[in-house]
């Protein structure tokens, strides 16, 4: 478990005994979770095993609310998203071209940027740091060359909003 101090207490103090005293939301996490059996790690740390339908979907709509709430005047409802689970390593070089944003301390972090084309063609880049462990990815625009070619049988969850 590579989460940072700030969420490993956050875990802990907050997310197991709020997940805890709700039965059903307790069913719905043990059956993405296992627990891990690591030396010096407290025995409620757990790996999530969240499935691509559930994430995809929560970072193209994260991405789409804060490209509402940082970019108001452009226009997302045309575009292509793409995510993918990352790494900071494969951004080295372009994450300090991109703008920061940050909540909490080591708790999630955003870089992003939104760019036009010598065609006139405007791309989004977003990458996400979540509890200073988990990166994600999310690419945007209005041509279909940022979607990302997912496993096959990948299906968005059944629950979702169809314009998600």
């Amino acid at each position: 478990m590579n989460a940072s101090a700030a969420g490993k207490w956050i875990f802990v103090n907050k997310a197991v005994p709020s997940i805890q005293s709700r039965p059903a939301l307790h069913r719905q996490v043990i059956a993405h979770t296992k627990p891990l059996r690591l030396p010096g790690v407290p025995p409620l740390a757990v790996q999530a095993n969240i499935p691509a339908s559930r994430i995809v979907p929560y970072f193209r709509r994260l991405t789409k609310a804060l490209l509402y709430r940082l970019y108001p005047e452009y226009d997302y409802f045309l575009d292509s998203f793409g995510v993918t689970k990352d790494s900071l390593n494969n951004w080295n070089a372009e994450l300090p071209l991109l703008k920061h944003e940050s909540r909490g301390q080591n708790i999630f972090d955003v870089w992003h940027s939104l760019d036009t084309d010598e065609d006139g063609t405007t791309a989004g880049t977003w990458i996400y740091r979540i509890y200073g462990d988990s990166v994600f990815s999310c690419r945007h625009s209005k041509k279909p060359r940022f979607t990302v070619e997912y496993p096959k049988g990948y299906k968005e969850h059944p629950k979702l909003p169809k314009y998600l």
